[in-house]
């Protein structure tokens, strides 16, 4: 075994069966496939030695470009490797929470663990690590390494069968300004939400209707000022309602959920299957349903066949008593909830 160190990563490599793998690859031949093998005859010392070093033939993955061919003759290309080793050494990883992130402007200050290496950046899928993208067909003894390569040379001599789109090839080559961009997520969401909206109420309405449910849809106004209420009705006396409001009502930078009063502990609510178990077991009149995901909130005349079940049909809801006498949230949060809660 050699040792291969790349930052914080160090990694124990057989080289001689890595090499023995890449003698056995069948490579696909696709127009993006041949252009990076072309590609891969011009790499510098440095990109060259990176692959010497884990026993790689750079041409034997599978590529794909997702944006396509700009008019400057580049595209970006992405795939992954197979090598026989294991991790010695690995970055530790620091959960950083929304709240957090969101204070920095959503800019992460916990170190990239990731390698850039000449043109090529390296990611090392490690199954500690969140996020590991791990291949099914990973054989046994050998690790993951993923690549992406955002301006690979086009040298075929032939056109590129995929066009980058002309405003993602400005953004990629940083000719868009931030306010051109933040602009055009504005707009797409916007359109996004409408034609989303229509989607979840039609889903919603035949939902209600097979549990023979009378749902009143809530204007966003009323909307908003009924999560106020709920805040004010359920949060202790002594909470910081700024931060309650961050959490719960609504908030510039990320999603609120009214159930975040129990996650983050503000108040001590029941949870898990004694939650299930406590909703199960109450009447379910005249009552509030708020649909997370949708942003949506309905005014329901009679709970009785909204059980614990029915409710999963959602993705994420706050059920409660219209005079506030109890709550019951379904998360889209395994390890979260389900959260009933009667403030006394």
């Amino acid at each position: 075994m050699e040792i291969a160190k790349y930052g914080a990563w160090e990694i124990a490599v057989d080289i001689e069966k890595t090499r023995d793998y890449y003698s056995r690859y069948q490579v696909k031949d696709t127009q993006i496939q041949r252009n990076f093998i072309e590609y891969c005859q011009t790499l510098s010392s440095e990109e060259r030695n990176f692959f010497d070093s884990l026993g790689i033939d750079p041409t034997c993955c599978e590529v794909e470009s997702i944006l396509g061919a700009s008019s400057r003759g580049e595209l970006d290309c992405l795939g992954f490797y197979y090598v026989c080793g294991e991790y010695l050494k690995f970055p530790p990883f620091t959960a950083i929470t929304i709240e957090e992130l969101a204070a920095n402007n959503f800019v992460d200050p916990i170190p990239d663990p990731s390698v850039t290496v000449g043109n090529f950046k390296f990611e090392f899928a490690h199954p500690e690590r969140p996020y590991p993208n791990i291949p099914d067909d990973l054989p046994e003894g050998y690790i993951c390494v993923h690549f992406i390569c955002e301006k690979t040379k086009w040298l075929l001599n032939e056109p590129c069968e995929k066009i980058m789109n002309p405003f993602s090839e400005r953004i990629i080559y940083g000719e868009v300004s931030p306010e051109e961009i933040e602009e055009l997520g504005k707009e797409m969401m916007a359109n996004g939400r409408i034609e989303l909206l229509s989607e979840w109420l039609e889903r919603n309405s035949k939902l209600f209707s097979n549990l023979n449910i009378s749902a009143e849809p809530m204007s966003d106004e009323e909307y908003l000022a009924y999560k106020e209420k709920w805040v004010e009705h359920f949060a202790p006396a002594d909470a910081d309602m700024d931060r309650v409001r961050e959490l719960c009502v609504t908030h510039e930078k990320y999603s609120t959920y009214l159930w975040h009063l129990f996650s983050f502990e503000i108040a001590h609510a029941m949870s898990g299957d004694a939650a299930v178990e406590k909703f199960s077991s109450i009447p379910r009149r005249e009552c509030i349903l708020v649909s997370h995901w949708d942003d949506l909130c309905y005014r329901i005349s009679d709970g009785s066949n909204l059980t614990p079940q029915v409710l999963e049909n959602f993705d994420d809801v706050t059920l409660t008593a219209a005079d506030f006498s109890w709550t019951y949230s379904q998360t889209h949060e395994s390890e979260l909830g389900p959260y009933y809660y009667e403030k006394v």
